[in-house]
């Protein structure tokens, strides 16, 4: 094993400087990626414990003028759209408040809270998918930068062969070097396509989430007016 491990190191080490190159960019996307999915699942697991939370505290809520201004801020998420929503039927309040005609109807006040709302979960899918694209790109590109590195190290390998330079056997640890940068591109893109379909499901299920406490919310809203 330690043998072969070897044989692998060497092959790295005496890579040519384009192929080197390649590899400390494949490398630099591994660590990358990695970075990424360890951040993740930290937020994930975050945002999951905060929406229990916040769940049990707004199940006692019967009204939506008992909130405080503060909303509930056991979650950053569902707050968000709390808080919109509360800032919103203030603005209405005010405006009614300063006409003496033509207010703004218990109709019209669900329809534009309900926008917010929407609006309000499109901010928040911002974060939940943040960085998902990065992973994107990682397992798409770092298969094709491999490839060239391959393809790079080969041509100088048959070069030589072709100038003259010795058999098959004296260019075969130049192709193998050059094929070590493949498979360190796929190294790469494999975990970076596995997680980002993972946390896009997840940020697709939590998004689903938030749209149904937003209809919680204006199923609140629709009581307390």
């Amino acid at each position: 094993m330690e043998h072969s491990q070897l044989d692998i190191l060497s092959l790295i080490l005496n890579a040519g400087i384009v192929v080197k190159l390649v590899i400390l960019l494949l490398v630099g996307f591994s660590v990358y990626t990695w970075g990424i999915v360890l951040m993740k699942y930290s937020y994930l697991k975050k945002v999951a414990s905060e929406r229990d939370k916040f769940n049990e505290e707004f199940s006692l809520i019967k009204n939506i003028f008992e909130l405080p201004e503060s909303g509930i801020a056991s979650s950053k998420l569902n707050n968000r759209i709390l808080l919109s929503t509360i800032n919103e039927i203030k603005k209405i309040e005010e405006i009614n408040s300063s006409r003496a005609d033509r207010k703004i109807s218990s109709v019209q006040e669900i329809t534009i809270v309900e926008r917010v709302i929407e609006n309000a979960i499109s901010e928040c899918s911002i974060g939940i998918r943040k960085f998902n694209s990065t992973l994107a790109s990682i397992s798409s590109i770092a298969p094709f930068v491999g490839l060239f590195g391959t393809v790079w190290g080969i041509i100088n390998s048959f070069q030589g062969l072709a100038g003259g330079g010795g058999s098959i056997q004296a260019v075969a640890p130049g192709i193998a070097e050059a094929l070590v940068a493949t498979a360190i591109g796929l190294a790469a893109a494999i975990p970076a396509n596995w997680f980002f379909n993972k946390f896009t499901s997840e940020a697709a299920s939590i998004e689903q989430k938030l749209f149904n406490f937003g209809k919680e919310v204006i199923n609140l809203v629709e009581r307390s007016l």
